[in-house]
This record gives C-alpha cells, sequence and structure tokens, in this order.
C-alpha cells in the first residue's frame, strides 16, 4: 500500500512541478475523472471503531459561469474494516457514497494551480441509505489535457465520519 501510493504521488507530483509557472486556457466544458486514496475514520460507525482502508471513485465536473466556482458529483467505494478486538476484523464497511459538491477555487481556472475548498450533501449506501454531509480543501494543477488533484474531506454519516484522502485526475 505505501508504495502504491509512493508511486501514485510521484505521479502526481511531477506534472505539478512542470505546470505550475505556466497559464492554460480557462476551462469551457464537463470533464469526468478519477479517484484514489486512503480512508481514515472520524467515531464510530455502525456502533463499531472502524479502522483505515481504502476509497476509489469516479466523479463529473461542470464549470459554472465564475472561473472560482465548478459543481462536481462523485461517487466512491470505501474499504473500512471494522475491529472486534485488538487485531482481529470482524466485517469490513464498503459504504458507497454520492456526492453533490460546490467547489471554490483561489486562483480562477486560466491558472495553473490552484487550492480550493469542497463542500456539499451525501448520500451513503452500506446496510440502506443515509444522507450526511461532506466538506474539506485540496489543491489541482493543470496540463494541457488533465487536472490533478489531491484532496482531503469529512463526509458525515451515523455517528461518525470517513476522511477520505484522495489522489486524482480529471480527462
Amino acid at each position: 500500500m505505501k508504495r502504491a501510493l509512493l508511486v501514485c504521488c510521484t505521479g502526481v507530483l511531477v506534472p505539478f512541478a512542470a505546470a505550475v509557472s505556466q497559464g492554460t486556457p480557462p476551462e469551457e466544458s464537463a470533464s469526468w475523472g478519477i479517484m484514489a486514496g486512503g480512508d481514515f475514520t472520524a467515531g464510530s460507525i455502525y456502533g463499531s471503531s472502524p479502522g483505515s482502508g481504502g476509497a476509489i471513485g469516479v466523479l463529473a465536473h461542470f464549470p459554472v459561469e465564475s472561473s472560482h466556482f465548478a459543481i462536481r458529483l462523485d461517487a466512491m467505494l470505501q474499504f473500512v474494516p471494522i475491529h472486534c478486538g485488538s487485531f482481529v476484523v470482524c466485517s469490513p464497511v464498503t459504504p458507497g457514497s454520492a456526492t453533490a459538491s460546490l467547489i471554490a477555487r483561489l486562483n480562477d481556472s486560466s491558472k495553473r494551480w490552484s487550492p480550493y475548498a469542497i463542500a456539499g450533501f451525501a448520500g451513503y449506501l452500506n446496510q440502506y441509505w443515509t444522507a450526511g454531509f461532506a466538506g474539506g480543501g485540496g489543491f489541482e494543477v493543470r496540463s494541457a489535457t488533465h487536472t490533478y488533484f489531491l484532496e482531503a474531506r469529512y463526509m458525515r454519516m451515523l455517528g461518525g465520519g470517513l476522511v477520505p484522502i484522495t489522489l486524482g485526475m480529471r480527462f
């Protein structure tokens, strides 16, 4: 897992370094992307104390008229083990989530890089559907054809929450 995360970080940071000083045309059309990373827990979920796991997902990104804002829809699958004892895994929690979020960038979309905040509403499915919210922040770097991002979000659900830290790429 650590080696895979190192490879992902290297693959994302190299384009960051090449793109920081250059400008790009502003975003004008919708895009889609993928993301993956680690998933950590905050509080208890379903009355148990989960550990850390992984997350994968897909997203659709829709720029709005202001170049500082965008709407993002995403779906993630999180793999979080529940520990019954010190080292015993009773059963994994694999919640699916669907999120509708607003992204607010510090820089406008014609810049190669920008930190951003993300907040929105979410639905979670494990044993049944429940509603929640998600919020966090990230950093994106745009090349001529792709946008790379690193973000952390807090996703509130059922008395606890999940904190996915993901690397991603939009096409």
